[in-house]
């Protein structure tokens, strides 16, 4: 049988995968339309305005433009290698450094083309790349990105500066390629750097925002489950993935059925709200015990309740603290009888069948509701046990698999043999288990 995936590796891996996917191929969506934008500014801002003969210029322009194109597709190759079959983590570093690489080939061309010292580096229009480029590491939402990111930049303009460092005369006249990068254009192409670097940061906000807002969503909803689920039920219901939970999986469980003995002769005389009062009692004490053992409540039924040990992973120890559940649920009744007979009210009588086998682990239901609970022959066979409880006189009823795996010596348990289950072709044998002495 197809097996559901395991929730502890679910999803945190699977969901921060995505996540990172998503935010590199918006990376390069980014990169294709700052590239566009500033070749078109570009090409609109020289027109008619470049003089001929001017070589220099000539050439600085063709390195912007083939920088931005070149970038342009660097963001199309991010797109694609985004996609759900091509996306490896290790292409997180590879456009990160590339980023880098780009600012840091621009700068090196354009003060080779010029002629130009390091001492003049800021004054070129490529240096507020840099800004866009942190906020890109900053979309990634890893700290060890960004670290890359600040590293291999820092590192590329640190052998700029040392490559290109020429002693300069102060006194000279600045020089001439320099007055090109003051004018308009190169002004204008700074104006829109650093408008296109603040839209990124509204962007990268406004999407820490968005995620932050679903966290919340999910966390209300994990909390919200908790109310009517079992934590442990809830974090499988709210993390795994839709088909898992339908599809489920077949594991070892431990299963108890817990029964009130003569609820129905009892509620006869009591008031409505009083019935309410008494059950919502006995429920605390199942409740207190199944946690303090490490159980979960798959629901109640009516005076009763389905108990399972093994979710939402199958343990070794799961039939021991069964038993111990049920030694504290009957230690916990025993108690709230003293109680009631002090006020003169009956003492409550309760059963508990506990068996242990492969069961069915996941959700059944429709579209509109689905119920996460355990299935199986196992199950029915636990139920009859819990039936057949009602009739030992400790009222404590397991299946030999339990008492071999709980580990149940002789002084405390009872030879029942083997008992017929409806539905079920061979029987089951079976064990009564004393109950631990109340205290005096």
């Amino acid at each position: 049988m197809p097996q559901m995936t395991p929730v502890a590796e679910v999803n945190d891996t699977a969901l921060m995968a995505d996540a990172d996917r998503r935010s590199e191929r918006l990376i390069g969506v980014v990169r294709i339309v700052i590239s566009l934008v500033l070749i078109g500014f570009l090409l609109l801002s020289i027109k008619g305005s470049v003089p001929d003969g001017n070589l220099m210029l000539e050439r600085q322009i063709l390195i912007a433009s083939s920088t931005m194109l070149a970038y342009a597709v660097l963001g199309v190759a991010a797109c694609i290698l985004s996609s759900r079959r091509l996306h490896r983590r290790w292409h997180l570093y590879l456009f990160a450094f590339l980023d880098t690489l780009f600012v840091v080939l621009s700068l090196r061309l354009a003060l080779t083309n010029t002629a130009l010292s390091s001492d003049y580096l800021v004054a070129l229009p490529s240096v507020w790349l840099i800004p866009i480029i942190i906020v890109f590491g900053a979309m990634r939402y890893s700290t060890a990105l960004q670290a890359f990111s600040a590293a291999t930049l820092l590192i590329g303009l640190t052998g700029t500066f040392v490559h290109y460092d020429r002693t300069v005369d102060v006194s000279a006249p600045l020089p001439q390629s320099l007055a090109g990068f003051f004018s308009a254009p190169p002004n204008s192409m700074r104006l829109i750097m650093v408008t296109l670097a603040s839209a990124l940061i509204v962007l990268a906000v406004a999407r820490s925002r968005r995620l932050l807002s679903s966290a919340l969503a999910d966390e209300r909803r994990a909390t919200s489950l908790t109310r009517y689920l079992p934590p442990e039920v809830a974090r499988i219901v709210t993390i795994a993935p839709a088909e898992d939970l339908t599809r489920g999986r077949r594991q070892e469980v431990a299963v108890m059925f817990v029964d009130i003995r003569g609820f129905t002769t009892r509620s006869e005389r009591m008031a409505p709200e009083d019935i309410a009062a008494f059950l919502t009692r006995f429920r605390t004490i199942l409740r207190s015990a199944t946690k303090a053992n490490g159980g979960v409540i798959d629901k109640f039924i009516g005076d009763g309740a389905l108990i399972i040990f093994g979710i939402p992973r199958p343990k070794a120890d799961d039939c021991e603290r069964a038993v111990a559940c049920a030694q504290a649920i009957f230690a916990g009744v025993d108690a709230w009888s003293d109680e009631l007979e002090k006020d003169g009210a009956p003492p409550v009588q309760i059963a508990i069948g506990i068996h242990a086998d492969e069961a069915f682990l996941g959700a059944i239901g429709d579209a509109e509701r689905m119920e996460f609970t355990v299935l199986g022959d196992m199950v029915n066979v636990a139920s009859r046990i819990g039936d057949l409880a009602k009739t030992v006189d400790s009222g404590f009823l397991v299946s030999g698999t339990v008492a071999q795996r709980a580990r149940l010596g002789k002084a405390v348990t009872s030879a029942q043999g083997c008992a017929p289950v409806r539905g079920h072709t061979q029987p089951v044998d079976l064990v009564s288990v004393a109950r631990a002495p109340r205290p005096s």
